[in-house]
C-alpha cells in the first residue's frame, strides 16, 4: 500500500519560498529572462502558472516550452 500526500494548497507543508525559488532558477534557464514577478499559484496547474509567468515577462510561451 502506498500513501500519495498531494498538497495543492499548501495547507500540509510550508516550503518558506523554496516552490518559488526553483521555479525561477527553472523559468531563467528555459526562457533567459530573470524572473522578476510570478504569477498566482494558489489553485494553479504549473503549466498554468508557467504560461501566466512567462506572460507577465512578455513571453509567448507554449506547451513544449513548459
Amino acid at each position: 500500500m502506498k500513501l500519495v500526500l498531494w498538497d495543492i494548497d499548501h495547507t500540509l507543508i510550508a516550503t518558506r519560498g523554496v516552490g518559488r525559488e526553483l521555479f525561477g532558477e527553472c523559468f531563467e534557464h528555459v526562457t533567459g529572462v530573470r524572473m522578476e514577478q510570478q504569477a498566482a499559484v494558489d489553485g494553479m496547474t504549473e503549466p498554468i502558472i508557467f504560461r501566466e509567468t512567462a506572460r507577465l515577462h512578455g513571453i509567448t510561451s507554449d506547451r513544449a516550452m513548459f
